[in-house]
């Protein structure tokens, strides 16, 4: 069987291209985009293909491309797909969706519009792949989604069968971070020949941001507090890089009432007072509207328990139980979905009204 790429001219005729063009008619005017715009079209059409663009696309100067030149050449990047064969990226996992399934509909197209949207493949074994699909980062946590998937049919077995799990090795981060690690998770999701994970990790006040390699594990599946065994048990699957070198801008908002302060992000809340997101454990009654955004086009948006990964506080020095909303001292807050933080205008959280600074 000839697996060899062939060439679009050798895939689609005239006559289906000017096919292909009809079908694209509502791009219709000819307005010119830039070459940035066309650079990230091109670029996340040939993800989606199989392709990885190593370089620009070259550009005459005296002419731009149309919309309906991007959409031919973007469409016929994705028809090459069937000719391709088994073993291009893609194929198996669409890496968007991997992102969009942990940060909500359409979360890979915000994130590739803020250049944050990753899809490298960072290692590549006998039998694996792995696809570092984003690094968010404020400094004090940061949210990693890396896809590991099979790439033949007994990785795939292996992995459908859900007895494996992939480990960031957490004690590698704590020594990057000199011991300053609050807390860390990892949410895994299996699909049909590959585990998507997230892993978050909390950090208190880090003077200096840190920049790791951060050895990646496949191990047994997790069971109820933890894995079978230790992480470096596992087999080594190749390096992600951790860091908490703040790439993601957070806007400040403080309380009509209390005056405590927090700064919201697109997927996450931190503080440096103890904001309780998750609810007031003194009070019974349900948080189902325990976080209402306010937005500045008058709409309104809520967080309720679902919508978040979970949160975290600190204790003063010397407190290891938090038994009491007196002794935590920060909040940190990781949501399920993005949302549009540069455009909120104030937060309600457990009654109390945050307006932005």
């Amino acid at each position: 069987m000839n697996n060899k790429p062939k060439k679009i001219s050798e895939i689609i005729t005239e006559k289906g291209a000017q096919t292909l063009l009809d079908g694209y008619t509502d791009f219709g005017t000819d307005a010119a985009l830039t070459d940035d715009e066309q650079q990230r079209i091109l670029s996340s059409a040939m993800r989606k293909a199989g392709f990885e663009m190593k370089d620009p696309m070259t550009m005459k100067k005296t002419r731009k491309h149309s919309k309906r030149f991007i959409a031919f050449v973007a469409a016929a990047a994705l028809m090459t797909t069937a000719a391709i064969g088994a073993g291009a990226y893609g194929i198996y996992v669409n890496h968007r969706q991997s992102v969009d399934r942990y940060l909500g509909d359409s979360a890979a197209d915000t994130l590739e519009q803020q250049g944050l949207l990753d899809g490298s493949e960072i290692a590549a074994t006998e039998h694996y792949k792995i696809t570092q699909e984003t690094v968010l980062s404020t400094g004090n946590v940061t949210s990693i989604i890396v896809t590991l998937e099979g790439i033949d049919d007994e990785s795939k077995e292996l992995l459908n069968s859900k007895t494996k799990s992939l480990e960031l090795d957490f004690p590698a981060v704590i020594s990057a971070t000199n011991g300053k690690v609050e807390s860390s998770s990892t949410f895994p999701i299996y699909g049909e020949g590959y585990i998507t994970c997230l892993y978050d990790v909390i950090c208190k006040d880090l003077y200096e941001p840190v920049n790791a390699d951060i050895g990646l594990y496949l191990c047994n599946k997790r069971i109820e507090g933890g894995i079978e065994g230790e992480v470096r048990d596992g087999e080594y699957m190749g390096n992600i890089n951790f860091t908490t070198e703040p790439n993601v801008e957070g806007i400040q908002f403080v309380g009509e009432n209390n005056n405590k302060s927090f700064r919201l992000y697109d997927f996450c809340l931190t503080s440096d007072d103890h904001i309780p997101v998750e609810g007031d454990p003194k009070k019974t009654e349900t948080i189902s509207q325990n976080v209402i955004i306010e937005y500045e086009d008058d709409r309104t948006d809520t967080l309720d328990g679902q919508d978040l990964n979970y949160t975290d506080h600190a204790g003063h020095e010397g407190v290891t139980v938090l038994t009491d909303l007196e002794t935590q001292t920060n909040t940190r807050a990781v949501f399920r979905r993005l949302i549009d933080s540069a455009n909120v205008s104030a937060v309600t959280i457990n009654g109390e009204r945050y307006v932005r600074q």
